[in-house]
């Protein structure tokens, strides 16, 4: 090695642990500035701000917490240290002694929205949220008056990343960071003068996990001697779980500037970004230029090179070069490129375009992806946030379940194919980046609708067990697939219903059972939806995969087979017996 690396006592993160999805942010300012909190969100305000997190359906309050004060200061310090809301200044110690006038003046009252949180809110597309996290986390730097907490000189963690990957590549590595190199590595490094050796150090323990006979005994006794390591420095960390957790968030947020894609289980530079990310390196940057100014830079978020027509145009022609390689056609005549405002417009629409293209393929990929579909719908079916899948271990944040069920949904739509459609029309919820859920599906429609040439399939999909099941979803199943029998009333498709859930209530079966519903014109139809198990559900996915069927004809076939026993039945119970026995006997792995 060139030089020895100097490793931090603490290893450093971005954001906080526990709001390790940034696109929740936006939606968690919106309803706290719906619900009257700007400008006050102090200790009297946090049971308060609590409830209305949770009201909003942000967050959902365990009843048996008696203390949800440490809920809305998680919230109120993820924000701010962001810059999306101005913090308690007399908290600081950094600031404490100027003058309180002078404080209002150049920073603000407490606990309001700043200028790069109001970019935040009118923020409606992943593009335009992207920028606003950029500018963030651009001007962000560690420590800072908004955390102390470390023993090194201040640096940008943004810049350091891009610096490492502008290394790599320069010494003919391949430019990316794994999951293991940034928890054993990466996340205790800070000096931009450490680089040469850093890469160094990547590619020697690259060398030593390909000679590696097993990956996975190898991953965890690399952790473990990252943790000795930092343990001889002096630090008191129980176990080496923590340093995962710091990986994984700082990974989500550095992916949430749009500068950064998913490789592999790391993460490298979006190849259209990299003039963007270079050009924020090369500018001028003081980590740390005085208490106001730093917060005044980080309120405002950092300046970008295409707030410039001429950074602006240089970026939209990396754009248009990677939308002729993929053969997307664009016509930048619409848009009015001497201005920074038209550039940037054409920018968002091709940079759309683009991931519209990207999302295409992605669905072409998911029939070569079935196993790890059905490796979800297991981690989904037996309640596990982890699932081991070969070399990979496979995660589902418990707070995002619900969102991870709609969206292994929408995988295995995808896996069956046949679609006339894009992918994009059958999700009705979000999706990153790197094609992972953002959120649910809105309310007022179905969660996934699949078309096809004669047919419609809804697709509804649920967490909520026991009685309140019904509660909750037989009504909203029946009007939605009510309403799409009614839409396709002209073309004469034929809609079909899905229900999935881990368990199937028996009062929600006999609502599908008798599946009776009044269109708007008192037109009495009878819905055909079936309910099936998750466990069930990935029955059928696996016999599709191992008997290379993947096809929505099995769909087709399964559903009208549940929907012909429901009248040889006397009701739900023996309904959901007839359904499971026909599942087993057609599908399981025992059938030849």
């Amino acid at each position: 090695m060139n030089h020895e690396i100097d490793f931090s006592l603490r290893p450093w993160h971005l954001a906080n642990t526990t709001l390790r999805n940034p696109l929740r942010l936006r939606n968690a300012l919106q309803a706290l500035v719906d619900a009257g909190f700007e400008g006050r969100m102090g200790k009297e305000e946090e049971e308060a701000i609590a409830r209305a997190l949770d009201n909003a359906g942000i967050i959902t309050l365990n009843p048996r917490t008696k203390d949800i004060t440490s809920i809305s200061r998680k919230w109120r310090s993820g924000l701010s240290k962001l810059g999306f809301i101005t913090p308690d200044f007399t908290k600081l110690k950094e600031i404490r002694d100027l003058d309180t006038k002078q404080i209002l003046n150049e920073l603000g009252k407490p606990y309001t929205v700043t200028e790069n949180g109001q970019r935040l809110l009118s923020a409606q597309s992943l593009q335009a949220q992207q920028e606003v996290f950029l500018r963030s986390i651009s001007a962000l730097s560690l420590p800072s008056p908004l955390e102390h907490n470390y023993a090194f000189k201040p640096f940008s963690p943004l810049r350091h990343i891009v610096g490492i990957l502008r290394q790599l590549k320069k010494n003919g590595i391949e430019p990316y960071i794994s999951r293991l190199e940034m928890a054993s590595l990466v996340i205790f490094t800070h000096n931009t003068s450490d680089i040469e050796a850093i890469c160094d150090e990547i590619m020697a323990l690259r060398t030593r996990r390909e000679r590696a006979v097993s990956k996975r005994k190898f991953d965890v006794e690399t952790m473990e001697s990252a943790l000795e390591r930092q343990r001889t420095l002096g630090a008191s960390h129980s176990n080496y779980g923590t340093f995962y957790d710091y990986q994984d968030v700082s990974f989500r947020y550095l992916k949430m500037t749009g500068l950064f894609q998913a490789k592999g289980r790391g993460i490298s530079l979006v190849p259209e970004k990299k003039t963007i990310a270079h050009a924020i390196c090369d500018n001028s940057y003081d980590p740390l230029p005085g208490p106001v100014r730093y917060m005044q830079r980080l309120f405002s978020g950092a300046e970008l090179p295409t707030d410039n027509i001429r950074g602006a145009v240089s970026v939209l022609e990396d754009l248009i070069k990677v939308a002729k390689a993929r053969r997307l056609a664009f016509d930048k005549s619409n848009y009015d490129l001497s201005t920074v405002a038209g550039a940037s417009a054409a920018r968002y629409d091709l940079d759309a375009l683009i991931f519209q293209n990207k999302e295409l393929e992605f669905a072409l990929e998911q029939p070569r992806e079935i196993d790890e579909i059905s490796a979800y719908l297991a981690m989904l079916d037996e309640n596990k946030t982890t699932y081991q899948f070969g070399d990979y271990e496979l995660k589902i944040p418990k707070e995002e379940r619900a969102a991870y069920l709609e969206w292994t949904l929408w995988r295995v739509v995808l896996a069956f194919g046949d679609l006339v459609i894009p992918p994009n029309s059958v999700r009705r919820f979000h999706i990153d980046q790197d094609f992972l859920p953002i959120g649910t599906a809105s309310g007022g429609g179905a969660d996934i609708i699949a078309e096809y040439d004669d047919k419609v399939i809804v697709i509804e999909v649920t967490l909520t067990e026991s009685s309140r099941q019904e509660a909750a979803e037989g009504e909203p199943v029946r009007r939605h697939v009510a309403d799409m029998l009614a839409a396709h009333r002209t073309d004469g498709k034929d809609v079909l219903g899905l229900f999935i859930a881990r368990n199937i209530d028996t009062n929600a079966a006999e609502t599908f059972r008798v599946g009776t519903w009044y269109l708007s014109d008192n037109d009495k139809v009878r819905l055909d939806i079936a309910p099936l198990t998750l466990k069930q559900l990935r029955i059928v996915v696996d016999y599709a995969g191992r008997h290379k069927t993947l096809s929505p004809r099995v769909f087709f076939e399964l559903i009208q087979s549940v929907m012909s026993s429901r009248d040889n039945t006397s009701g739900a119970p023996g309904w959901k017996e007839e359904i499971e026995s026909h599942v087993r006997s057609v599908y399981s792995p025992q059938r030849r």
